[in-house]
């Protein structure tokens, strides 16, 4: 699924060397990129230095993609392998983000019970400590599928698996988040 209001062509326009057309493509996924990373990597100025770099990437490497392919697995198999590197020089174990530099959830604009809403953001904040806890193949996979909505094809495109292995890493990731936040039978986490 690419970001809605996203026109392929500007794929197309950069590949024609229009350097220009590359803005709209960062405007239409850096938001969703910049908040996965963030759910990987625990420093701020880290999530926005990789998502910046996966942009780089992408630019230099979009005329080897083949527009006729959904542009987000893409640009987020780009973020996972910036991420998974910088784990690996850092020596560091990604992890969600949970700190006071935690990039904000976008904010529900209906009318609500402050209750509710502290309810809410204490549920969020527990995910996300909980989403640390988990080991990187099901933290990656859960992150793809809940917070970025990818499709199972999608989230097995990203992680360079088959799709059945995506929907059991999802699956066992979900088991651990409801065996660590206490939740059992059909009391899937809210994302």
């Amino acid at each position: 699924m690419d970001a809605p209001g996203f026109d392929p062509i500007h794929i197309r326009r950069v590949q024609a060397g229009d350097r220009e057309a590359f803005a709209p493509i960062v405007e239409a996924f850096g938001p969703a990129i910049h908040a996965f990373i963030s759910r990987l990597i625990p420093d701020r100025e880290t999530a926005r230095d990789l998502t910046q770099e996966t942009f780089l990437r992408a630019f230099v490497g979009i005329v080897r993609f083949d527009p006729t392919k959904p542009l987000a697995p893409w640009l987020h198999r780009i973020a996972l392998n910036l991420v998974r590197d910088r784990a690996r020089s850092a020596r560091i174990r990604p992890e969600a983000q949970t700190g006071p530099d935690a990039v904000p959830d976008i904010e529900d604009t209906r009318a609500s019970d402050p209750a509710d809403d502290l309810s809410e953001r204490q549920d969020r904040q527990a995910i996300r400590a909980a989403m640390g806890r988990l080991p990187a193949e099901y933290r990656e996979a859960v992150a793809l599928r809940f917070f970025q909505d990818l499709s199972f094809a999608q989230v097995a495109a990203v992680l360079d698996t088959s799709e059945a292995a995506a929907k059991m890493r999802v699956y066992r990731g979900l088991e651990r988040l409801q065996n660590i936040l206490g939740t059992r039978g059909n009391q899937t986490p809210k994302f």
